[in-house]
C-alpha cells in the first residue's frame, strides 16, 4: 500500500506535474515488487536444484 498526501493543484500544469510524480512512484513500486518476486523465485529454484547436485 502507499500513502499519498495530496494538495489540490492550483493550475492545470501543477495537476499534470503531480500526476507525473505519482505515476513515477507507481512505476518504482511495481518494479521493486517485481524484482523482489524474481529474487525469491531464483532463490527457491537454486535451493531446489542444489538438492539434486549432491
Amino acid at each position: 500500500m502507499k500513502e499519498v498526501l495530496r494538495e489540490a493543484p492550483l493550475t492545470p500544469s501543477a495537476f499534470l506535474e503531480q500526476a507525473r510524480q505519482e505515476e513515477n512512484l507507481d512505476c518504482l513500486v511495481t518494479t521493486a515488487a517485481q524484482q523482489a518476486t524474481d529474487n525469491n523465485t531464483q532463490a527457491t529454484t537454486y535451493s531446489n536444484n542444489s538438492l539434486y547436485r549432491s
